[in-house]
Protein backbone atom coordinates (compact mmCIF):
# COMPACT_ATOMS: atom_id res chain seq x y z
CA UNK A 1 0.00 0.00 0.00
CA UNK A 2 1.30 3.42 -0.95
CA UNK A 3 0.45 6.46 1.12
CA UNK A 4 0.03 9.53 -1.04
CA UNK A 5 -0.15 13.18 -0.12
CA UNK A 6 -3.35 14.55 1.36
CA UNK A 7 -4.85 17.57 -0.34
CA UNK A 8 -4.55 20.92 1.38
CA UNK A 9 -7.55 23.20 1.22
CA UNK A 10 -6.76 26.82 0.45
CA UNK A 11 -9.19 29.71 0.08
CA UNK A 12 -9.22 33.29 -1.09
CA UNK A 13 -11.56 36.20 -1.36
CA UNK A 14 -12.37 37.17 -4.94
CA UNK A 15 -9.07 38.04 -6.62
CA UNK A 16 -7.12 37.79 -3.34
CA UNK A 17 -4.15 35.75 -2.16
CA UNK A 18 -4.56 32.02 -1.50
CA UNK A 19 -4.36 31.08 2.21
CA UNK A 20 -4.52 27.77 4.01
CA UNK A 21 -7.94 26.97 5.38
CA UNK A 22 -8.01 25.32 8.81
CA UNK A 23 -4.25 25.62 9.52
CA UNK A 24 -2.66 23.73 12.39
CA UNK A 25 -1.56 25.94 15.30
CA UNK A 26 2.13 26.87 15.30
CA UNK A 27 2.40 26.45 19.08
CA UNK A 28 0.34 24.83 21.83
CA UNK A 29 0.73 25.43 25.53
CA UNK A 30 0.82 22.46 27.91
CA UNK A 31 -2.62 23.40 29.22
CA UNK A 32 -4.04 23.54 25.71
CA UNK A 33 -2.52 20.14 24.88
CA UNK A 34 -4.11 18.65 27.99
CA UNK A 35 -7.50 20.15 27.11
CA UNK A 36 -7.26 18.69 23.59
CA UNK A 37 -7.14 15.16 25.05
CA UNK A 38 -10.78 15.56 26.09
CA UNK A 39 -12.12 17.26 23.01
CA UNK A 40 -10.64 18.76 19.91
CA UNK A 41 -13.32 20.19 17.65
CA UNK A 42 -10.77 22.03 15.49
CA UNK A 43 -8.79 18.86 14.74
CA UNK A 44 -11.99 16.95 13.98
CA UNK A 45 -12.95 19.70 11.53
CA UNK A 46 -9.48 19.52 9.93
CA UNK A 47 -9.79 15.76 9.48
CA UNK A 48 -13.32 16.09 8.06
CA UNK A 49 -12.07 18.77 5.65
CA UNK A 50 -9.28 16.50 4.40
CA UNK A 51 -11.71 13.57 4.02
CA UNK A 52 -14.08 15.76 1.97
CA UNK A 53 -11.21 17.01 -0.19
CA UNK A 54 -10.00 13.45 -0.85
CA UNK A 55 -13.55 12.42 -1.71
CA UNK A 56 -13.98 15.40 -4.05
CA UNK A 57 -10.83 14.38 -5.94
CA UNK A 58 -11.68 10.67 -6.12
CA UNK A 59 -15.39 10.98 -6.89
CA UNK A 60 -16.61 14.57 -7.34
CA UNK A 61 -20.01 15.26 -5.81
CA UNK A 62 -22.14 18.29 -5.02
CA UNK A 63 -22.28 17.20 -1.37
CA UNK A 64 -18.49 17.23 -0.91
CA UNK A 65 -18.14 20.56 -2.75
CA UNK A 66 -20.98 22.18 -0.78
CA UNK A 67 -19.64 20.91 2.56
CA UNK A 68 -16.19 22.34 1.77
CA UNK A 69 -17.82 25.65 0.84
CA UNK A 70 -19.69 25.62 4.16
CA UNK A 71 -16.58 24.79 6.21
CA UNK A 72 -14.49 27.49 4.51
CA UNK A 73 -17.29 30.03 4.99
CA UNK A 74 -17.72 29.15 8.68
CA UNK A 75 -13.99 29.22 9.39
CA UNK A 76 -13.35 32.63 7.87
CA UNK A 77 -16.69 34.44 8.24
CA UNK A 78 -16.06 37.15 5.69
CA UNK A 79 -19.02 38.69 3.84
CA UNK A 80 -17.45 38.23 0.45
CA UNK A 81 -17.25 35.97 -2.52
CA UNK A 82 -14.88 33.11 -1.76
CA UNK A 83 -13.18 30.40 -3.73
CA UNK A 84 -11.33 27.30 -2.56
CA UNK A 85 -8.84 25.01 -4.20
CA UNK A 86 -7.28 21.67 -3.39
CA UNK A 87 -3.50 21.53 -3.53
CA UNK A 88 -1.25 18.48 -3.32
CA UNK A 89 2.26 19.09 -1.99
CA UNK A 90 4.83 16.44 -2.90
CA UNK A 91 8.54 16.09 -2.34
CA UNK A 92 10.77 15.46 -5.33
CA UNK A 93 14.28 15.06 -3.98
CA UNK A 94 14.96 18.17 -1.92
CA UNK A 95 12.25 20.21 -3.61
CA UNK A 96 8.60 20.63 -2.59
CA UNK A 97 6.25 20.67 -5.55
CA UNK A 98 2.66 21.88 -5.19
CA UNK A 99 -0.07 21.21 -7.70
CA UNK A 100 -3.59 22.64 -7.60
CA UNK A 101 -5.89 19.82 -8.69
CA UNK A 102 -9.29 21.40 -8.11
CA UNK A 103 -10.56 24.97 -8.01
CA UNK A 104 -14.12 25.85 -7.06
CA UNK A 105 -16.18 28.54 -8.66
CA UNK A 106 -16.70 31.74 -6.71
CA UNK A 107 -19.43 31.45 -4.09
CA UNK A 108 -21.12 33.82 -1.67
CA UNK A 109 -19.96 32.97 1.84
CA UNK A 110 -23.22 34.16 3.39
CA UNK A 111 -25.10 31.45 1.46
CA UNK A 112 -23.34 28.84 3.61
CA UNK A 113 -23.55 30.50 7.03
Amino acid sequence: MTVGPSPRVEYREKGGVWRESHPKPAHLSVGRMAARMFGNHQRNTQLYTVALAERLVAAPSDHSRDELMRLVSEAHRVPAQLQFRLVFVMREGEELISEAIYKSELFAAEDFL
